[in-house]
């Protein structure tokens, strides 16, 4: 099956590095562009920010609090930020914060301390996160849900930067005005086979057709874009058959699309931190997104993790942010991204 995703439609756009106006609800799709109740083009700049690990909360409380983060991130010209989440804590959004923390020491493979002490960590910088006694008898309690609203509040209170969360788009029915996010459907298969894939698809798409938005994943490890040859003009013409034809107007299939997923290694290697593979297929994937003006998602902003591979407060060498997150693990890494930053085509 198609994975779907939802996008909740409480937007605001960011232009860097001056805050523009939000844009009038609510969005919609046109073609391949998204635009806002206005007619006027939304384009998404997104950073990804892991929420579905063992804890159930966003990564990162351990050392920021969350509008610190938030800030961070509006500061750098994002105006979108995908919230990723467990299956877990969709079945269980009640769970109280100390419980996610003292659970995740089994599935995780480490000590009840060493959780307990980061779950200490984690309410000294988010104090509102910590029990409160609201009555003599009554005990006000943080859940992980409470966690990710106070995140999602705080986004776009503060910057008016968008959310984006995967579910299922049987969500519409609820949520009519949220944007549906779809994985390309028969990608990889080339564009005939991939455009008869999607056009079926959307048969079922009836009541959401013009909130579609179609996406895809890239890494420099991807097996369905090899690079044998090292030769950009050949792996650009992969990601068009792959899925950028649905970027193709005037077709049944035509959508915006997302780059939902990139990324690569920030440090250790000898090209402005880059290793030399990632740095090859991060200059192609630029220019491929450079010509083409879609939407975008880099992985990703934790600098660390609460807790992975039976490490607490491991190390995440593909962060935006330092282990500390304090700040860029590596300054030279958004000017890389070139005109991926700007609005450069319209409708």
């Amino acid at each position: 099956m198609a994975r779907l995703g939802l996008l909740v439609a409480i937007l605001g756009l960011v232009t860097p590095p001056i805050l523009a106006a939000a844009p009038a609800l609510p969005l919609r799709t046109s073609s391949r562009w998204i635009l806002d109740a206005n007619n006027q083009r939304v384009k998404l700049r997104c950073a990804n920010w892991a929420g579905h690990m063992e804890t159930h909360i966003p990564e990162g409380l351990q050392h920021q609090p969350v509008d610190a983060i938030v800030d961070w991130i509006a500061a750098q010209g994002f105006n979108c930020v995908r919230l990723t989440y467990s299956t877990d804590h969709a079945l269980r959004p009640s769970l109280p914060v100390a419980a996610a923390f003292a659970a995740a020491a089994t599935r995780a493979g480490v000590s009840a301390a060493d959780m307990a002490a980061l779950h200490a960590r984690v309410v000294a910088h988010n104090p509102w996160i910590a029990p409160s006694t609201t009555t003599t008898t009554t005990t006000t309690t943080t859940t992980t849900r409470d966690v990710f609203a106070r995140a999602v509040d705080a986004l776009w209170a503060r910057h008016g930067i968008v959310t984006v969360l995967d579910n299922h788009a049987a969500v519409h029915v609820a949520h009519p005005d949220a944007l549906v996010l779809v994985l390309v459907a028969g990608a990889g298969a080339g564009a005939t086979a991939g455009a008869q894939s999607a056009t079926d698809l959307l048969h079922g798409a009836a009541g959401w057709r013009d909130k579609l938005v179609w996406e895809l994943h890239a890494y420099s490890f991807t097996v369905t874009v090899p690079d044998p040859f090292r030769r950009c003009e050949h792996v650009k013409t992969q990601y068009g058959l792959f899925a950028g034809f649905v970027l193709e107007q005037a077709k049944a299939y035509t959508a915006p699309l997302m780059l939902r997923e990139f990324g690569v290694g920030m440090q250790g290697g000898d090209r402005s931190g880059l290793h030399e593979k990632d740095d090859r297929y991060l200059r192609c994937l630029v220019s491929y997104m450079q010509e083409n003006d879609a939407e975008w998602a880099v992985w990703a902003v934790q600098g660390s993790y609460y807790v992975r591979d039976k490490v607490v407060d491991s190390h995440e060498s593909w962060g935006l942010l330092n282990h500390d997150w304090s700040g860029w693990r590596n300054p030279a890494f958004p000017a890389m991204l070139g005109a991926m930053w700007k609005v450069t085509q319209h409708p």
